[in-house]
């Protein structure tokens, strides 16, 4: 990975350094000659003055070499990063499950669930509860022929009653408990 990552630095530093090759400015359009169409690879690259074909041809090389291999690159980054989170993910589903906590007590040679964890454990149950029929709605259906809208409204306003009143219930179970 780091490898193709190193691979995908030197394209782009070498792209980079063909765009920012210095061009002539744009006032002295009159000095310049017309443009001509471009037959060959090599016509391509910049030239660069003072320097000879060899270096003409390297850059040529390197560009095309850009050119060629960065989407090859890029999918082959992708497909890595895929592959990366198919991995994972399946090593998180082999987990083993995480151990359940018991604390037990021994009363009178017989070991007991501690009432604690068991009502912190009822709370959490009776609290998502309460906030999935809170969040969740439906719309009532004007068209249904066996309840009437009311009938609907009332039984979705119920559901709500029910599960605040359950969540209320287990809250003064556990305090009651805590007090003891």
């Amino acid at each position: 990975m780091d490898v193709m990552q190193s691979q995908v630095d030197e394209y782009e530093n070498e792209i980079r350094v063909l765009k920012d090759f210095k061009s002539p400015k744009r006032g002295q359009s009159g000095n310049r000659t017309p443009r001509r169409s471009v037959t060959s690879v090599a016509e391509l690259s910049p030239r660069v003055p003072g320097g000879t074909g060899t270096d003409e041809m390297q850059v040529s090389s390197g560009a095309l070499e850009a050119a060629l291999f960065r989407p090859a690159l890029q999918s082959a980054l992708q497909e890595a990063a895929h592959w990366k989170a198919e991995a994972t993910g399946s090593s998180i589903l082999d987990l083993p499950p995480l151990p359940m906590l018991s604390v037990s007590s021994a009363v009178g040679g017989v070991n007991k669930t501690d009432e604690a964890f068991d009502s912190l454990r009822q709370l959490s149950n009776a609290l998502s509860s309460y906030r999935l029929e809170r969040a969740s709605f439906k719309i009532v259906d004007l068209t249904n022929r066996e309840k009437s809208p009311r009938v609907q409204l009332r039984e979705s306003a119920a559901r709500k009653a029910a599960a605040s009143e359950r969540l209320e219930t287990i809250v003064m179970r556990a305090r009651g408990r805590t007090l003891l």
